[in-house]
């Protein structure tokens, strides 16, 4: 669109598939617009009448000025046909929920990829990869958890299309961010609704470290968006029961993560005492993280917004936006769920919360607030 006057000035398909969608922003570098692609295939498995599945995860290079591609990386190959006696299409998937992470000295940019929706499960899912910013080419990936393929035919036991020997659905939703540790030295860092933090050498891919902060299910883990800031790097865990869970103690909370080390230096449980009775209000934290220098901004699914000390975790201000407020438009409303891909930004003595998230049984809200710094 042009910014001054709102006028169309280009548009394009990025994916034919009928359930491709994009659930994350482009990133800009120069004159080239990075789009990633994910799709809603995963859970149109559960239709018994679905013919599953045939998705495939990709990114796409623009002109900014034009909308015309000058790349497109699929990362996954083209579904074949079920063989005699089978029902479902393979391999698809791969999806990709967030948005690039640039990184201009590498000529590179890092994405981190969802599950399989069906068998053969494949190489870069569940994966943190880097791709050349000019051509697309994969320079490497990292693959955090081999053979997830899953779909929610998996999780309602409806129709066909889990017949299969089913992952647990340990997508990367988080994007990766690129930061220095106090060493000095830089690294990849992402997050997996396994609850694992990864720290990724940003020259070759290979692992550095990896920790477990959260027990992880089929609904995370970390969701959505790690924060980092002054060597640290802090991350969001929910944590709710959804699926098949492990013995792992349940950690929902945020952590505060030494980027050199991958050691945690602290730990901030989300309150077990703010629900009440309201079954749509949940522990821990489904959305993503925002920091600066000494702050880390936490939204969470209690529809609290609590701004932690970025050294110690400790609360500094914890406000309940789970409420109705008086709007400047007159629009009656009440604020939500902090979660999904949204995030608190800090900007100029501002801090601007979006409050309402009704996905996934979640409280719902309508609210966009904004806190100004005494």
């Amino acid at each position: 669109l042009d910014a001054r006057s709102g006028a169309l000035v280009w548009k394009m398909k990025a994916d034919d598939h009928p359930a491709a969608l994009m659930t994350a922003s482009p990133s800009l570098h120069g004159d080239t617009l990075y789009v990633p692609v994910s799709s809603v295939e995963e859970a149109s498995a559960a239709s018994p009448g679905y013919q599953c599945c045939n998705f495939r995860g990709s990114v796409l290079a623009l002109d900014a000025q034009t909308g015309g591609v000058e790349w497109k990386t699929y990362l996954v190959g083209e579904a074949k046909a079920p063989a005699e006696g089978e029902s479902v299409w393979g391999p698809s998937g791969v999806a990709v929920w967030n948005s690039p992470s640039i990184d201009v000295k590498r000529g590179q940019l890092t994405i981190a990829t969802g599950d399989n929706y069906s068998t053969p499960a494949t190489e870069l899912s569940d994966s943190i990869i880097a791709l050349d910013l000019k051509t697309g080419a994969i320079k490497w990936h990292y693959q955090a958890l081999e053979g997830d393929a899953w779909n929610v035919a998996c999780y309602t036991q409806t129709g066909s299309n889990c017949d299969m020997d089913a992952g647990p659905d340990f997508d990367f939703g988080a994007g990766t961010v690129l930061a220095k540790g106090s060493d000095g030295r830089e690294l990849v860092l992402a997050g997996q609704k396994s609850g694992i933090v990864y720290g990724i050498d940003p020259d070759s891919g290979k692992l550095v470290w990896e920790n477990k902060v959260g027990r992880g299910s089929e609904g995370g883990g970390i969701v959505f968006g790690l924060a980092a800031a002054d060597g640290k790097v802090f991350a969001p865990v929910s944590d709710r029961v959804i699926g098949e869970v492990d013995g792992f103690p349940p950690k929902p909370g945020v952590f505060g993560i030494d980027i050199a080390t991958g050691k945690t230096l602290w730990y901030a449980e989300s309150p077990a005492d703010t629900c009440g009775d309201d079954k749509a209000c949940v522990r821990g934290y489904g959305g993503s993280l925002s920091a600066t220098p000494g702050l880390v901004f936490a939204g969470a699914d209690d529809a609290h917004l609590r701004i932690l000390d970025a050294d110690t975790g400790k609360v500094l201000h914890d406000i309940d936006t789970g409420q109705e407020f008086e709007t400047v438009n007159g629009v009656p409303a009440k604020g939500g769920a902090i979660s999904g891909g949204v995030t608190a930004v800090a900007h100029k003595g501002q801090l601007i919360v979006a409050s309402g998230y009704g996905f996934a049984s979640k409280m719902p809200g309508n609210v966009l607030l904004v806190f100004e710094a005494k």
